[in-house]
């Protein structure tokens, strides 16, 4: 679980572009999944990023206890997102030859 950029207990984004998709997820109550492909430091790849909410008053109280110095979670706040990166460069080679063009 990556969390909320300058609020994560653990894990920060690893680039801009995560930490902005994420901070967008806050602005928009109700967003979806988002899937892209992105460059990667190994070559192209596939990134899905899904919110991760506070759906319970535990979870805030947890996180708060955790987290006593900086702004106060509330729920239904936007806490972070899971993330995955799958890279595509097997798989465009896998393509590219398949249709004669490797």
């Amino acid at each position: 679980m990556v969390g909320f950029p300058g609020r994560a207990i653990e894990v920060e984004p690893n680039d801009q572009h995560m930490a902005d998709t994420i901070r967008s997820f806050a602005q928009d109550r109700s967003p979806s999944a988002i899937t892209e492909e992105i460059e990667h430091a190994d070559g192209p790849a596939f990134r899905t990023i899904y919110q991760s909410v506070a759906a319970k008053e535990s979870c805030v109280a947890c996180h708060n206890k955790l987290q006593r110095l900086g702004a106060v979670w509330q729920k239904n706040d936007i806490m972070g997102a899971s993330v995955l990166d799958s890279s595509l460069s097997g798989a465009k080679n896998k393509l590219y030859q398949q249709a004669g063009f490797a």
